[in-house]
């Protein structure tokens, strides 16, 4: 999917409740919807290398717990740093539910089109690259 496309979704998660539990929810879900495409910087390396990890550990479940946990890390920190506002208070188990929806909904969104991804990036490494992630979940229950 593109990125407006995950952003949107972003936005509409964000808008459904999570704006009322936290400071910063919306932008948490944005960014973490958006951040499985930090791979992106691959490409500085040519298109062989990009095309190599595109898709790869940041389009894991794996990889998303880990980029929603130091999402939600970073913007915790960052703001208790910021001046605090009258009304909600920033609350660290709502950003990380909102960074893991965030993240969450890039791969499932990844998942309805046809180019691959690494959902279970093992059996990626195993060989079964190339792959849709119907294919590797399928897959993963014959092992």
């Amino acid at each position: 999917m593109d990125n407006l496309t995950h952003t949107l979704t972003a936005v509409a998660i964000g808008q459904a409740g999570l704006n009322r539990k936290t400071r910063f929810a919306t932008l948490t879900v944005i960014l973490g919807a958006n951040l499985p495409d930090i791979d992106l910087v691959a490409s500085f390396g040519g298109s062989a290398t990009y095309l190599k990890y595109h898709r790869g550990i940041t389009h894991s479940i794996l990889g998303a717990t880990v980029l929603a946990l130091l999402l939600a890390w970073i913007v915790w920190t960052l703001g208790r740093k910021a001046k605090p506002k009258p009304g909600l208070p920033l609350a660290g188990r709502w950003l990380l539910l909102a960074a893991g929806l965030g993240t969450a909904s890039h791969l499932l969104l990844d998942f309805t089109n046809s180019t691959e991804c690494a959902c279970f990036y093992l059996s990626a490494r195993a060989g079964i690259r190339g792959t849709s992630c119907l294919f590797s979940i399928l897959s993963c229950w014959r092992c």
